[in-house]
């Protein structure tokens, strides 16, 4: 994060280095392995800076069946507020789709973009700011990416994937702005013994509050009863509810909070 190791040889002795650092260290283990790399040079967008003006280096490989896009630099971790922190086990930059990585990823030479047809700058501004590692809860993941590479999305709820791995979502909402006094589906499955829950705000919808269909899936049709966060999360490390997708719930007019209050008159 001090901007001063630019090179393979020092980026891996001193385990740390810049973008172009990691990309010529991939590249150096890539070449004995007999995968042809090219080190692509172009800006990013990312949650917490709109754009590097500095730029960013990521790889083009051919693994004989095809070029595939990795981000090494993204794939050990993140930075923010100039602390670096370490991803265990993150394989989502690895061979990213190129309809994904460009939602974050802007070449200089539109040909490393591997889509059928290049886009322009204006239009990678343009596009809702995802990362693919939405892909890891599911169907509901991959789909939010989709809608994102099409310009259908209105927003985009946070996504945390420290315990992401835990489920997988069938069903949820796309945009990132909820309603009170509406209802949205959310079908989720557990990939390993975790309890799950909705939490708006401080209120919590707990696993005995859904319904289990005969596929395995959790259920709940649900109504945000105020404004601020509604949180899809899990029971995790130190028996605590960790969140995996963040919501936000709007102020409500008049109108939803008499919708809301018919619906449920005693809350």
């Amino acid at each position: 994060t001090d901007y001063k190791i630019f090179h393979a040889d020092e980026c891996y002795d001193n385990r740390r280095g810049v973008c172009n650092a990691y990309c010529e260290l991939f590249w150096q283990i890539a070449k004995p392995a007999s995968l042809e790399c090219i080190v692509v040079s172009g800006r990013t967008k990312t949650t917490f800076d709109p754009g590097d003006p500095r730029g960013h280096s990521w790889i083009l490989c051919n693994v004989g069946n095809g070029w595939i896009l990795i981000d090494p630099t993204w794939g050990a971790g993140n930075v923010n507020n100039g602390v670096f922190k370490r991803k265990k086990s993150d394989k989502s930059w690895f061979n990213v789709p190129p309809k994904w990585m460009i939602l974050t990823h802007f070449p200089k030479d539109e040909r490393y973009q591997l889509l059928q047809s290049p886009i322009s700058e204006a239009v990678f501004e343009s596009l809702q700011h995802i990362t693919p590692n939405a892909a890891i809860l599911g169907r509901w993941g991959r789909e939010l990416l989709d809608k994102a590479w099409n310009r259908s999305l209105v927003g985009n709820p946070m996504i945390f994937d420290n315990y992401a791995k835990c489920i997988t979502i069938d069903s949820a909402p796309f945009n990132n702005v909820l309603q009170v006094g509406e209802f949205y589906t959310f079908r989720v499955g557990k990939l390993v013994d975790a309890e799950i829950t909705l939490i708006n705000n401080s209120s919590f919808w707990f696993e005995k509050n859904w319904t289990l269909d005969s596929e395995g899936y959790y259920n709940i049709c649900f109504m945000p009863r105020e404004a601020g966060t509604l949180k899809l999360a899990v029971k995790g490390e130190r028996n605590l509810y960790w969140d995996v997708v963040m919501y936000q719930v709007a102020e409500p007019t008049l109108e939803q909070i008499a919708t809301l209050e018919n619906h449920y008159p005693l809350e």
